[in-house]
């Protein structure tokens, strides 16, 4: 009909943002005791209590980690690259870091270290699933075991981490949040 797309829809079957606050993202009561005006916790409330960011050794995963130091926050970073996360924990107050060098894709793996962490520090305030992969090239010219392992940081990695360590936040009683980094591919990809 060569008009505008209507209802936000792109002209190549994209879905455009849409503009203005989503009111399903309205602020509401908090709902443990009265605490906070709105969906988000105060800094002050979280310094002191557990962040876990995996994917820390560098970029978002890293910025992550040093935020939450500075917040005054306790930051167990997870990575499978040891001496990223070395020189993370190099850079950070000894007493505000821990780092545990783990595959997100491994649920085993994961759960010790949620319970070692949760041990140490009490439950996560914050779980930050950041850890992320991509292949360059097309989705056909990708092979069965690279797909597994996208799937199994990218997907499984981040419900490894929720399920090891959101049992303990949501029991503690007190505000927590979930923080999942995703990929502009979520909304948009290129050919293949």
């Amino acid at each position: 009909m060569g008009g505008a797309p209507d209802h936000g829809q792109l002209s190549h079957g994209l879905v455009r943002a849409p503009r203005g606050p989503d009111p399903a993202l309205r602020p509401h009561p908090a709902r443990r005791g009265g605490r906070g005006t709105g969906p988000v916790t105060a800094a002050a409330d979280l310094a002191g209590r557990l962040t876990v960011v995996s994917g820390a050794g560098g970029g978002i995963g890293a910025g992550l980690a040093r935020e939450a130091v500075s917040r005054g926050m306790k930051v167990l970073a997870l990575d499978v690259d040891a001496a990223r996360l070395a020189a993370l924990a190099g850079s950070l107050p000894r007493d505000a870091v821990r780092t545990a060098v783990v595959d997100v894709a491994d649920a085993e793996a994961v759960a010790a270290a949620a319970s070692e962490a949760t041990a140490a520090w009490g439950p996560a305030a914050l779980i930050c699933c950041n850890a992320g992969i991509e292949f360059a090239g097309r989705t056909w010219d990708m092979t069965p075991d690279q797909w597994r392992r996208l799937q199994g940081i990218n997907v499984d990695g981040a419900f490894h981490l929720l399920h090891a360590f959101l049992p303990a936040t949501i029991a503690d009683g007190r505000p927590g949040h979930v923080l999942v980094t995703s990929s502009v591919g979520g909304l948009s990809s290129g050919a293949g």
